[in-house]
């Protein structure tokens, strides 16, 4: 757990209206890819 929020500087995405569908958006890409990874590791 980090303090990122916390810092005084400025984020990224924090002034964009939808950054929170970015950000989902790129966690079920990152979860998806670890499961197949994960299946296809499994298989071997």
């Amino acid at each position: 757990i980090t303090g990122f929020y916390g810092m005084n500087v400025k984020l990224p995405l924090a002034t964009m209206q939808g950054a929170w569908m970015i950000t989902v958006g790129i966690s079920a890409v990152l979860i998806i890819a670890m499961l197949v990874m994960l299946k296809m590791r499994r298989r071997m």
